[in-house]
């Protein structure tokens, strides 16, 4: 059984996993909410010495994304109450594989809260670079993720993920400073980490510490998403 307090941050950080969907469309009903960005760069023509370049630039309101993000969080959030991973349930292979859903779930919010923080924070952005950052940090986190399942893993194949993930951080770093969302991509990082914690710091995790770590980051970056909503 889990202990009061693995009890307790369950039933808040579901709870709030599930409102944030609301507090989100509240705020949806009186502000406009951003405008993101996305632009492709190509030559008008390959025979041409100079290297003449055009630039198309995609402009998007943030509300579709946001909701879609704030949707499956909430659903997220929702199913993993109804779960409730027991403590007594070990975090091995075999428990994600009988819990596959779920955890394609989780994974599906972190890439869309990536995506829509990139998308807010770098915008304009490139279609390449946005592909590269968001599907390259998630991957990096979901195979850090699952080291443990890893027998005899050495120590160097967990520094060089997380070198990987170092790298995809700073070229993230080099268009959000330049924006003055600086705040943003901490946070970013912050709760990034909080994976990586909930999934790697304990040294035999059992389901409902590893439901909690999820829970909470969805909570913490659904606050980032808000807050870049008002922005």
């Amino acid at each position: 059984m889990g202990s009061q307090s693995d009890d307790t941050m369950h039933n808040i950080a579901s709870a709030f996993g599930m409102a944030q969907v609301f507090i989100l469309l509240i705020f949806m009903s009186n502000y406009d909410g951003p405008t993101l960005s996305i632009y492709t760069a190509y030559l008008m023509n390959a025979t041409d010495t100079l290297h003449t370049m055009d630039i198309e630039v995609d402009m998007f309101a943030a509300s579709p994304l946001y909701l879609l993000t704030s949707f499956t969080t909430c659903v997220f959030a929702l199913t993993t109450r109804r779960l409730s991973p027991s403590a007594d349930l070990a975090y091995t292979m075999e428990s994600i594989r009988e819990l596959s859903p779920w955890d394609f779930g989780f994974w599906c919010t972190v890439i869309l809260h990536h995506a829509s923080m990139v998308l807010f924070m770098c915008a304009p952005v490139d279609w390449y670079f946005l592909s590269l950052t968001v599907s390259g940090i998630t991957l990096v986190l979901l195979l850090l993720s699952r080291l443990p399942f890893v027998e005899g893993v050495s120590q160097s194949k967990s520094n060089f993920l997380m070198l990987i993930c170092g790298a995809l951080y700073f070229t993230l770093y080099t268009a959000v400073h330049r924006h003055g969302h600086m705040g943003f991509l901490a946070a970013t990082i912050v709760m990034d980490s909080l994976i990586l914690v909930g999934h790697t710091f304990d040294a035999n995790p059992n389901m409902q510490t590893i439901s909690n770590s999820r829970l909470v980051y969805n909570a913490g970056a659904s606050v980032l998403l808000v807050i870049s909503f008002l922005k």
